[in-house]
């Protein structure tokens, strides 16, 4: 009889263990989904330097590098010309650090992109010099004006790349309205 006893307290004490590594997985999974949440379901603000970074494609023709920034918390990297996918994923913006933060799905970015991936999903861009002469303009002499500028570095690589934005897609300087596509 005594050695059901210590068969049901060596049960009781799997049982126990086994709780205890569902508990860390479930709590593992809940830290990943805020994360992961925080960043596919941030909106951009609609003012300061997020303004200009979401209102068009930024180029920079001497390294043949388009980076994307829309309105849905999405970013793309890509080659100018060939249209071949750097890095792809969500984005947030801290415009007092002047940084972009990048969270990328895996399989999300190319082997040229690793070495600035944080932690298999995290990489992050620094910007300085942003420019929109159009940004006090009204909504005719816009497009006129010369070309908004920025330059980007990603960080723990040296590409720095001096970017300009050619045209504008999103319209978001309509008063009040949300934002429309430029066609």
């Amino acid at each position: 009889m005594s050695a059901t006893i210590y068969e049901r307290k060596g049960i009781n004490m799997v049982k126990k263990i086994f709780q205890f590594i569902l508990l860390l997985i479930f709590i593992a999974f809940v830290i990943c989904a805020i994360v992961v949440g925080s960043y596919m379901l941030n909106h951009p603000a609609t003012d300061g330097d997020t303004r200009v970074l979401i209102t068009g494609a930024w180029i920079d023709e001497d390294e043949n590098i388009k980076l994307e920034f829309n309105e849905n918390s999405k970013f793309k990297i890509s080659e100018n010309d060939s249209g071949f996918v750097i890095a792809d994923g969500y984005f947030k913006v801290d415009e007092e650090a002047k940084k972009i933060k990048l969270f990328m799905l895996p399989g999300h970015h190319d082997s040229s992109f690793e070495k600035s991936v944080d932690m298999m999903f995290f990489a992050q861009l620094s910007y300085t010099d942003l420019k929109d002469p159009a940004a006090d303009l009204d909504k005719e002499q816009q497009a006129t004006a010369a070309p908004a500028t920025i330059t980007f570095l990603v960080n723990k690589s040296n590409n720095v790349y001096n970017c300009k934005m050619p045209e504008r897609t999103l319209d978001l300087y309509s008063k009040g309205k949300s934002f429309e596509e430029k066609k």
